[in-house]
C-alpha cells in the first residue's frame, strides 16, 4: 500500500482532533505494510513529529499554544517515554499488539463516552477542575494541583509515546477538556506540541539507532505533514462531534482487527 497515503491518513486525523492520528498510525503501518508494533513504532514516531513539528510552529504563531503547559507535559513525557521502550523491547510482538489493542480500545471508549453524553457546563470549582484560567490575565492558575494533574499526563503520554510508538495525544486531548478550561482550540494546539515534544525525541533515538527505515519513514513523514495542515486548517469547519465518533469507531475496527490478527493470523 502507498505509503504516503497511510501518513495522510493519520495526519488528516491529527489536524482535525489533534489526537487519535498518532494512535492509528501504528497500525496503518502494521496492515498496510505488514510490519510487526515494534517495527511500526519508530517510523511512526518520525511521521507524527514531523507534522506536529510544523503544526506546533503554526499555533505558537497564532498564539493558541499554552506553552507553559505544553513544556511541562512534554518534558515529563520525555523522561518516561525511555522506560516505556524497554518495557516495549522486552515484550514479543504477540503480546505488545495485543496490549496495544486494549490502549487503542480504551481510548475510543473514552473518546465515544465524551462525544455522547450531554454538555453541561461545569463550575469553575477547583475541586473538579485543578487547572483554571485567572478570569483577570486569561493565564491557567498554576496551583499545585494543576501542576500535579500536568505531570501525571505528561508521564502516561510518555510510556504510551515510548512503548507503543505513539504522540498520546488520545490522552493529552480528552484531560485538558475535562480538567481544565482551556478552550477547544488551544487544547487541540497545545495537545500537538506535547506530541511534538514527546515523539520528537523519541523519533531521534529511532532514527540516531537506526530504526526507523528512511524508505519508509521519509514518505510516511511527507503525507502525515501534507494531510495535518488540510485537517488543521478545516477542523473549525466541520462537526467536532460527528468527527469523533467517527475516530471512535475506527479506533474500535482497528483495535478488532489487531485482536484477530495476532488470534486468527489475520492477512491484510
Amino acid at each position: 500500500m502507498n505509503v504516503f497515503f497511510l501518513g495522510a491518513v493519520a495526519g488528516l486525523v491529527m489536524g482535525l482532533t489533534g489526537a487519535g492520528g498518532g494512535v492509528l498510525a501504528v497500525p496503518l503501518l502494521v496492515f498496510g505494510l505488514g510490519l510487526g508494533v515494534a517495527q511500526a513504532a519508530p517510523i511512526g514516531l518520525v511521521g507524527i513529529a514531523t507534522a506536529t513539528g510544523v503544526g506546533t510552529v503554526l499555533g505558537l504563531r497564532a498564539g493558541t499554544v499554552r506553552w507553559r503547559a505544553a513544556l511541562l507535559i512534554g518534558v515529563v513525557g520525555v523522561a518516561v517515554s525511555p522506560l516505556g521502550a524497554i518495557a516495549a523491547h522486552a515484550l514479543p510482538d504477540a503480546p505488545l499488539t495485543l496490549l496495544f489493542a486494549a490502549v487503542l480500545a480504551l481510548s475510543s471508549s473514552r473518546t465515544l463516552y465524551g462525544a455522547l453524553r450531554p454538555s453541561t457546563i461545569v463550575a469553575r470549582d477547583e475541586d473538579l477542575i485543578p487547572c483554571l484560567l485567572n478570569p483577570a490575565s486569561g493565564r491557567l492558575r498554576w496551583t499545585r494541583r494543576c501542576a500535579v494533574f500536568m505531570a501525571a499526563v505528561g508521564g502516561v503520554s510518555g510510556w504510551m509515546s515510548g512503548m507503543f510508538g505513539v504522540g498520546g495525544g488520545f490522552v493529552i486531548v480528552p484531560s485538558l477538556k475535562r480538567y481544565s478550561d482551556v478552550s477547544p482550540r488551544e487544547v487541540l494546539s497545545t495537545s500537538l506540541a506535547v506530541i511534538f515534544i514527546v515523539s520528537g525525541s523519541g523519533a531521534a533515538l529511532a532514527l540516531a539507532h537506526g530504526r526507523a527505515a528512511p524508505a519508509i519513514a521519509v514518505p510516511f513523514s511527507a503525507g502525515c505533514l501534507a494531510m495535518l495542515l488540510v485537517g488543521s486548517a478545516v477542523a473549525g469547519r466541520v462537526n467536532q462531534r460527528w468527527t469523533t465518533i467517527a475516530f471512535a469507531a475506527v479506533g474500535f475496527l482497528v483495535a478488532g482487527m489487531l485482536v484477530l490478527k495476532v488470534v486468527g493470523g489475520l492477512v491484510v
